[in-house]
C-alpha cells in the first residue's frame, strides 16, 4: 500500500515537472503576456494591426527572368504575385465597362492611366489579402505609372525595395525566342523586341532609377538557381 502511493506521488511529480517544461505556445504566450499588463499588449495589437503591406516592384526587361523568379517566391515563401500586365489582359478581356474602357485606349494606340492600373492592382491586394507580401510584376512602366501609385497606394504600403533583374538582349532576346512556342503572345518575335529593348531602356529604365537606394540589382545573365540565390539574399530581411 505504502509502496503504491509512492508511485502515484512519483507519477503526480512527473506530470507536473513535464507540465511546467513544455514551451508555451504564441497563443499561451499572449494570454501570459495580456494577463500581466494589458496596456501593454493592447498597445502591441493596435501597432500590430496598424502595419502596412509590404510589397516588392519586380522589374527588368523582357526576358530578363522576372516571372520565373516570382513564381520561386511564391512557391517557397508564399508571397502573392501580381502582374500589372496579366490584370489589365484579365480585365479587357472579362467585358466589364473598365475591360471596355481599356479595349477602347490600347486600340486607340495609347498607353491605360496609372490610376487605372493601379485600382485593378490595389483590388487584387484586397482580394488577396492585406496582410500578404506583393510581388507587384511590371509596374511601374512610366512616370504616370510611377506618379499615380505614390498617389493612390503609398500612404497605406511600404515598399520593400525594387527587385531590377538586369539581363544583356542577347540573353533576353534568346530566351523569348525560346518561349515564342508555347507563350502564344503576338510580341515574341525578333523584330517586335528590338521595339520592346528600346522603349525599355529609353522609357523603363529612368524610371527604375529613380527609386535610388531602394534598387537591388541582380545580375540576372546566369542560371536560374543562380539568379535565385541573388534574390534569396536581397529579400530574406523581409522573411
Amino acid at each position: 500500500m505504502i509502496l503504491g502511493a509512492g508511485l502515484v506521488a512519483s507519477a503526480l511529480l512527473y506530470f507536473t515537472f513535464r507540465k511546467s517544461a513544455e514551451p508555451e505556445t504564441p497563443k499561451k504566450l499572449e494570454q501570459t503576456e495580456k494577463a500581466k499588463d494589458p496596456v501593454k499588449a493592447e498597445q502591441k495589437e493596435e501597432k500590430k494591426q496598424e502595419t502596412k503591406p509590404v510589397y516588392f516592384f519586380v522589374l527588368g526587361g523582357p526576358g530578363s527572368g522576372k516571372g520565373t523568379q516570382c513564381a520561386k517566391l511564391v512557391e517557397k515563401h508564399g508571397w502573392v504575385h501580381l502582374s500589372a500586365g496579366d490584370l489589365l489582359r484579365a480585365e479587357k478581356a472579362s467585358g466589364s465597362s473598365l475591360g471596355l474602357e481599356i479595349k477602347a485606349i490600347i486600340d486607340k494606340g495609347n498607353c491605360v492611366p496609372g490610376s487605372v492600373t493601379c485600382e485593378l492592382l490595389k483590388n487584387a491586394m484586397v482580394k488577396a489579402g492585406m496582410n500578404n507580401k506583393f510581388l507587384i510584376d511590371g509596374f511601374p512602366r512610366t512616370a504616370d505609372n510611377r506618379d499615380s501609385w505614390n498617389e493612390i497606394m503609398s500612404s497605406s504600403t511600404e515598399l520593400a525595395c525594387v527587385l531590377y533583374f538586369d539581363a544583356d538582349e542577347k540573353v533576353m532576346t534568346e530566351r523569348i525566342l525560346a518561349r515564342s512556342a508555347t507563350s502564344g503572345r503576338t510580341d515574341d518575335n525578333a523584330e517586335v523586341l528590338k521595339t520592346r529593348f528600346k522603349d525599355f531602356h529609353d522609357n523603363q529604365v529612368p524610371i527604375i532609377m529613380s527609386y535610388g537606394e531602394k534598387v537591388k540589382t541582380i545580375k540576372a545573365d546566369s542560371s536560374v538557381e543562380e539568379v535565385s540565390a541573388q534574390v534569396q539574399a536581397i529579400i530574406k530581411q523581409w522573411l
